[in-house]
Protein backbone atom coordinates (compact mmCIF):
# COMPACT_ATOMS: atom_id res chain seq x y z
CA UNK A 1 0.00 0.00 0.00
CA UNK A 2 2.89 2.57 1.15
CA UNK A 3 4.89 2.41 -2.66
CA UNK A 4 1.00 2.57 -4.74
CA UNK A 5 0.87 5.57 -2.78
CA UNK A 6 4.19 6.92 -3.39
CA UNK A 7 4.12 5.95 -6.94
CA UNK A 8 0.91 7.96 -7.10
CA UNK A 9 1.40 10.57 -5.70
CA UNK A 10 5.16 10.80 -8.17
CA UNK A 11 2.92 10.05 -11.10
CA UNK A 12 0.66 12.87 -9.93
CA UNK A 13 3.08 15.41 -9.46
CA UNK A 14 5.16 14.83 -12.68
CA UNK A 15 2.41 15.31 -14.12
CA UNK A 16 0.44 18.29 -12.13
CA UNK A 17 0.65 21.19 -15.01
CA UNK A 18 -0.85 19.47 -17.80
CA UNK A 19 -3.40 17.96 -16.05
CA UNK A 20 -4.13 21.72 -15.11
CA UNK A 21 -4.09 22.80 -18.16
CA UNK A 22 -6.31 19.91 -19.60
CA UNK A 23 -8.90 21.07 -16.64
CA UNK A 24 -9.21 24.06 -17.67
CA UNK A 25 -9.58 23.87 -21.20
CA UNK A 26 -12.26 21.43 -20.03
CA UNK A 27 -14.20 23.95 -17.97
CA UNK A 28 -13.75 26.25 -21.09
CA UNK A 29 -15.81 24.34 -23.26
CA UNK A 30 -18.09 23.27 -21.33
CA UNK A 31 -18.78 26.73 -20.48
CA UNK A 32 -18.60 27.51 -24.84
CA UNK A 33 -21.51 24.55 -25.02
CA UNK A 34 -23.69 25.70 -23.02
CA UNK A 35 -23.72 28.97 -24.50
CA UNK A 36 -23.72 27.99 -27.50
CA UNK A 37 -26.77 26.17 -26.12
CA UNK A 38 -28.53 29.07 -24.54
CA UNK A 39 -28.07 31.36 -27.56
CA UNK A 40 -29.81 28.74 -29.88
CA UNK A 41 -33.08 28.65 -27.21
CA UNK A 42 -33.21 32.11 -27.23
CA UNK A 43 -32.86 32.66 -30.88
CA UNK A 44 -35.43 29.80 -30.97
CA UNK A 45 -37.88 32.08 -28.78
CA UNK A 46 -37.45 35.03 -30.86
CA UNK A 47 -38.66 33.43 -33.82
CA UNK A 48 -41.54 31.41 -32.18
CA UNK A 49 -42.39 35.35 -30.64
CA UNK A 50 -42.33 36.46 -34.59
CA UNK A 51 -44.86 34.08 -35.57
CA UNK A 52 -47.34 34.48 -32.91
CA UNK A 53 -47.39 37.98 -33.84
CA UNK A 54 -48.16 37.93 -37.04
CA UNK A 55 -48.95 39.75 -39.14
CA UNK A 56 -48.09 42.38 -36.72
CA UNK A 57 -44.36 42.96 -35.38
CA UNK A 58 -43.73 41.66 -32.37
CA UNK A 59 -40.74 41.79 -29.58
CA UNK A 60 -39.28 39.17 -27.63
CA UNK A 61 -38.26 40.84 -24.27
CA UNK A 62 -35.93 38.12 -22.41
CA UNK A 63 -35.16 38.89 -18.86
CA UNK A 64 -33.08 36.71 -16.13
CA UNK A 65 -36.10 35.79 -14.91
CA UNK A 66 -38.66 35.54 -17.30
CA UNK A 67 -38.92 35.26 -21.36
CA UNK A 68 -42.37 37.13 -22.58
CA UNK A 69 -43.56 37.79 -26.34
CA UNK A 70 -44.65 40.81 -26.68
CA UNK A 71 -46.92 41.88 -30.01
CA UNK A 72 -47.85 45.43 -31.26
CA UNK A 73 -51.24 45.69 -32.01
CA UNK A 74 -50.76 49.62 -33.86
CA UNK A 75 -48.34 51.90 -33.63
CA UNK A 76 -48.12 52.76 -29.84
CA UNK A 77 -49.70 50.29 -28.60
CA UNK A 78 -48.19 46.27 -27.11
CA UNK A 79 -50.25 43.06 -26.19
CA UNK A 80 -48.74 40.39 -24.19
CA UNK A 81 -49.00 36.96 -26.04
CA UNK A 82 -49.19 33.57 -23.63
CA UNK A 83 -46.42 31.66 -23.83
Amino acid sequence: MKYFLLNTKNYLKDRIVPIIILSFVFLYLTGEYLMIEKKSELKAFRNACEEKCLPHAGEAIITKNENTCWCYENNKTLIKKGE
